[in-house]
């Protein structure tokens, strides 16, 4: 649970920050890692297989989600574009 929630949060910070394409090489270094451990550690390779793609989806559900973030976050109108107070 908790790789999910980094998985989770690392996609968040790579949508909010970089575009697409740094998607790409950090979703096959989560499966590659993914694999290597699960086979140092002796697990059955369908319950390995799992894990990766469910980190993958996880991964990629917070890229998207920060991506979402970062356009409405865009929308807002900043302090300093706003029209100067009327109170004297």
């Amino acid at each position: 649970m908790m790789l999910l929630s980094v998985a989770c949060l690392t996609g968040l910070f790579f949508g909010l920050r970089y575009k697409f394409v740094a998607l790409i090489p950090l979703t096959a270094a989560v499966v590659l890692a993914r694999v290597v451990v699960g086979s140092f550690e002796g697990q059955a390779a369908l319950s390995i297989t799992l894990d990766a793609i469910l980190l993958a989806f996880v991964l990629q559900a917070g890229y998207v989600i920060g991506v979402i973030c970062c356009d409405l976050f865009s929308q807002l109108p900043s302090r300093s574009m706003a029209a100067p107070s009327k109170r004297g």
